[in-house]
């Protein structure tokens, strides 16, 4: 509906091979980050720490990403307390990676947040946002939630004990 530009910033490659070159650990690399600009206010937005974001297909203003676990708090604990905060550890091997979820209207500022999401999909026409959330401890438990970007609520949630994978949406 062209309100807003939403892209990805990588890293430059030449900053990158630098860091390698001094033996910086990756941990401790640049990262990906999603900007979203909007035309009317000529506002930009930024999220740090991208692992990937999807827009709806159609008729939607909500944007979906998720970015690394605690990536905003990390920089405040660090700056009050001189640490870096600990990584979670997987407690079982066979558990997916996690990170934060974040479901967004950028236009109206409403913002939603869940942890521990594993991956997420969206419908096509702008309703739905599906994602997993796995806890892990001796078994792994997964959790399927949809979002109702209308009524900007949890419609269904269903847990199983296993491990999930390729969740799709289909039109509803």
């Amino acid at each position: 509906n062209s309100k807003y530009l939403a892209f990805k910033v990588v890293p430059q490659e030449d900053s990158i091979r630098k860091l390698k070159f001094l033996k910086v650990k990756k941990e401790n690399f640049p990262k990906d980050s999603l900007y979203i600009w909007l035309f009317k206010e000529n506002i930009t937005m930024v999220a740090e720490n991208l692992i990937s974001f999807k827009i709806f297909e159609e008729k939607s203003e909500w944007i979906a990403y998720l970015h690394e676990k605690n990536a905003d708090m990390n920089d405040t604990v660090q700056k009050i307390t001189g640490k870096v905060p600990k990584k979670n550890v997987k407690k079982n091997k066979d558990a997916p990676d996690v990170f934060d979820l974040v479901i967004k209207n950028p236009l109206t500022k409403a913002e939603y947040r869940f942890k521990d999401v594993s991956e997420f999909n969206m419908s096509k026409n702008g309703k739905l946002v599906g994602f997993m959330q796995v806890r892990s401890d001796s078994l792994n438990n997964f959790k399927v939630s949809f979002f109702d970007t209308e009524k900007e609520d949890i419609l269904k949630k269903k847990k199983k004990t296993g491990v999930a994978k390729n969740l799709s949406i289909g039109n509803s």
